[in-house]
Order: C-alpha cells, then structure tokens, then sequence
C-alpha cells in the first residue's frame, strides 16, 4: 500500500465521520468521541486487512 493509498482511506473516514456529525447535529444527540476514536482505528485496521490488539 502506498502514502496516496492511506491518504485516500483517510479522506474516505473522515468524510464518513463528518457525515456522521451533520446527522447527530440534526438529531441534537452529542457524538461519542471516545466510541468514535476507536471505530475509526477500527475500520482503518480492517481496511487495511489487519486486526487491532
């Protein structure tokens, strides 16, 4: 996998999550930033084909 590969998934998270804020700030729910910290480690990992200690 190449630097453009990484960079391409992290664009892809970050428009997901930012996604995801615009939709809790319409249901005016506080997003959960520890959750959301580790599912974002979480997908990259399982992009990437590799599993999380």
């Amino acid at each position: 996998m190449t630097p453009k590969h990484q960079e391409i998934i992290d664009a892809t998270l970050q428009a997901m999550y930012a996604r995801e804020r615009q939709c809790h700030r319409v249901l005016s729910l506080p997003p959960e930033e520890p959750f959301r910290r580790r599912s974002i480690e979480q997908l990259r990992a399982s992009l990437l084909g590799q599993k999380l200690l």
